[in-house]
């Protein structure tokens, strides 16, 4: 049980991280200076949110079915299981 807990806090943190990153990709408050000195490619910080926004969405994710692991552990079995 303390090693789930432990990975929920974990993504609980990722998440919080990713969310901040979203809202700069969003907020355009991100400059991106290619190598060649040259403007980036059309679109890019839309793609960057987009992939953070997956990333979002796959951590509530495992945090809903790591608290659902908890919750199972945490239950005690139902006696008409016997």
């Amino acid at each position: 049980m303390a090693a789930i807990r432990s990975k929920i806090e974990f993504a609980r943190s990722e998440l919080k991280l990713v969310q901040s990153y979203i809202d700069l990709a969003y907020g355009g408050e991100i400059a991106i200076t290619m190598s060649d000195g040259s403007g980036p490619p059309p679109q890019v910080l839309a793609h960057l949110g987009n992939v953070l926004s997956n990333y979002e969405q796959v951590l509530f994710d495992q945090i809903a079915s790591l608290e659902h692991e908890l919750e199972m552990l945490d239950s005690p079995p139902d006696e008409d299981e016997n």
